[in-house]
């Protein structure tokens, strides 16, 4: 059984946003930490790159006999951009 999304979730739209910080400090604890327990979010497809994806609502779809097939939306990602250090030379 699909999770139901919140009436939050299912007006959200698309939500992009974009982690930056130095090396080490926990970037991508920060990316999982906002979509763990997190009633709003219904679907997690993970890490592809540095990108997290998330979804908070589904999309209903037929398939090619005509049953109703529930997909995820992906209106959520999470992009992580590479640490860097900052004793570095920034030229």
């Amino acid at each position: 059984m699909l999770p139901h999304p919140s009436p939050y979730g299912q007006t959200l739209g698309d939500l992009k946003l974009l982690i930056l910080g130095s090396k080490g400090i926990g970037k991508t604890t920060l990316a999982n930490l906002l979509l763990e327990s997190n009633d709003d979010i219904v679907h997690v497809s993970g890490w592809e790159g540095n990108v997290l994806t998330a979804s908070t609502d589904w999309v209903d779809h037929e398939d090619n006999v005509g049953l109703e097939k529930y997909e995820p939306a992906l209106n959520v990602q999470i992009t992580e951009l590479p640490g860097y250090d900052p004793q570095g030379d920034v030229s």
